[in-house]
């Protein structure tokens, strides 16, 4: 693997490669105007961007830096992310990066879904608990249906709360706009999939009883008050911390 050398005490070997990285940090602020996707792996954060971040070097050794040069750098990329114990996040650094996220993707089966995070008139928010974890309803989207659609009749199908009105896109501040991207493993056919999640901010009048989706794995059905929201962090995914981040102004 040919990745620029610079490595905070011993060269790591990583698979039947020598990992060589440009540095780890623990403080690492972007320049807004630098392009940047973010894909979940492993429930990791992966930032695919054209600039390295900007931070102090330290022994933290939490935060991977990698420069880009061939796909096969970003599967093994992936199995180590897997391996690794105590990693926070990984910067794959490229110019093009609209080049860098199709290569990620080849390796995947892509899925679009679509979900949405639901206000009532109590300034609430539905959350979901789906194995073991708080979640935020969502689900794929079908054959000639639009995004919008799927949004809501997902939300309706996973939640049991209907007469939904969709108010407006949840922008993520990253490339792709009202999205969340993750990949996963099928569990029974082990297919590796990206899936890439559109998010809306919904209203619902009153505070109507929910039922969950018990086929889907959904045990609970709950309004959380919009300034609690983040007493769930420690038990949810980081592609929801940010949906819930984004929609209810939030800052961590």
């Amino acid at each position: 693997m040919r990745f620029p050398v610079t490595v905070w005490g011993n060269t790591q070997r990583w698979g039947n490669d020598f990992l060589t990285i440009f540095a780890f940090t623990c403080i690492t602020p972007f320049n807004p105007d630098c392009e940047m996707y973010k894909i979940f792996v492993n429930n990791i954060p992966v930032y695919l961007t054209d600039e390295e971040p900007r931070g102090m070097m330290n022994t933290c050794k939490k935060d991977l830096q990698v420069g880009y040069r061939t796909p096969k750098d970003l599967v093994d990329l992936v199995k180590y992310i897997y391996k690794t114990e105590d990693l926070e996040k990984v910067h794959v650094i490229h110019e093009d990066v609209q080049q860098l996220f199709s290569d990620f993707a080849a390796s995947y089966e892509l899925i679009d879904a679509a979900g949405g995070m639901v206000i009532n008139d109590h300034d609430e928010v539905l959350m979901i608990y789906r194995m073991g974890r708080w979640d935020l309803p969502k689900g794929k989207v079908e054959l000639g249906e639009s995004i919008e659609e799927a949004a809501i009749r997902e939300v309706e199908e996973e939640t049991g709360v209907f007469d939904l009105s969709l108010v407006r896109p949840i922008g993520m501040g990253f490339m792709g706009g009202h999205v969340t991207h993750h990949t996963y493993v099928t569990p029974k056919r082990r297919k590796r999939i990206l899936k890439t999640t559109y998010w809306y901010e919904m209203r619902v009048a009153g505070r109507p009883e929910g039922e969950p989706q018990l086929a889907e794995g959904i045990t609970k059905v709950e309004w959380v008050s919009r300034d609690k929201v983040a007493e769930l962090f420690a038990n949810t995914y980081g592609s929801i911390i940010d949906v819930l981040c984004a929609g209810n102004g939030i800052e961590v």
